[in-house]
Parts: structure tokens; C-alpha cells; sequence
């Protein structure tokens, strides 16, 4: 603290004064700067619920983006059970209309063999009763042959 010289009608006016001065201009800038830094504090907190509220924006954003991720992640599943469901369910038609069309086979393979054991029977009966008919016919053939020929000399003898 500062002492001030003393005069006749008091302290040194121009000290006081001075003094007074120097209070006035520190607490001026002391005003001064409180109001700067009252300026500041509240830039500071516009920026900091700026700020609040961008971390509130990216907290939902994330928590969509989990969410989203898990819906995407549940379809997916889906779509992929409903996909080896499908391909199971192909895959037992397959086999069988496979095993339907190798019976058929099957089935078809012994009609031709039965067929082909009575072809063979059949055939071998045709063969034997063509070579009977062609046996007979030549026969036939012969006997006419033998009875023109013996109906030739009986004609010859008659002339």
C-alpha cells in the first residue's frame, strides 16, 4: 500500500490524486480484462455445448450404425438359412427325381429283357416254322416237279 506525504490541508493532492488515478486505470484494466475473459468463457461455452452436442449427434450415429449393422447382420442370417434351406430342399428334389427316373429306368431295362427272352422264344418258334413252311414248300416244289415231270413222260408216251 502506498503511503501519501502530508501537506496543510491534508495529503498531497496530486499524489492522492495520481494514486487514485493508477487505482482507476489497474481497475479499469482489470474490468477490462474480466470482461475479455467473460467473453472468452462464453465463447467457451457456446463451443463447449457445440461440442456436447456433436458428441450427442455421434453417440445416436453410432448407435444407428450398431443397429443398422445388426439388422443387416440378422437379414443376412436370414437370407442365408432361407438360402440353404432352399438349396436343401433342391437338393432332395434332385435326388429324387433322380432315383424316380433310375426306377423307371430300372423298370424299363427289365420290360426289355423280359420282351427280349419272348422275342428270342418268339423268334426262334418264327424260325422254326418258317424253316417247317419252307421245307414244306420245297416238298411241294418237288413233288410238283417230280408229278410234271412224271405227267410230261406220261404225255410223251401218249403222242
Amino acid at each position: 500500500m502506498e503511503k501519501f506525504s502530508y501537506e496543510a490541508n491534508g495529503y498531497n493532492r496530486s499524489e492522492v490524486n495520481k494514486f487514485i488515478s493508477d487505482v482507476i486505470k489497474e481497475t479499469e484494466g482489470i474490468i477490462a480484462r474480466v470482461r475479455s475473459q467473460n467473453d472468452e468463457i462464453d465463447e467457451l461455452r457456446k463451443e463447449l455445448e457445440h461440442y456436447k452436442n456433436l458428441e450427442t449427434t455421434l453417440k445416436s450415429a453410432i448407435m444407428k450404425a450398431e443397429e443398422t449393422g445388426d439388422n443387416i447382420k440378422r437379414i443376412a442370417r436370414e437370407e442365408s438359412e432361407m438360402i440353404v434351406t432352399d438349396a436343401k430342399h433342391n437338393a432332395s428334389r434332385i435326388v429324387n427325381e433322380a432315383l424316380l427316373k433310375a426306377e423307371k429306368i430300372e423298370n424299363n431295362a427289365e420290360i426289355l429283357e423280359k420282351n427280349m427272352k419272348i422275342n428270342h422264344g418268339t423268334t426262334n418258334g418264327c424260325c422254326r416254322r418258317n424253316r417247317s413252311i419252307r421245307t414244306r414248300t420245297l416238298e411241294v416244289l418237288f413233288f410238283c416237279k417230280k408229278s410234271n415231270q412224271s405227267n410230261n413222260i406220261v404225255d410223251k408216251r401218249r403222242e
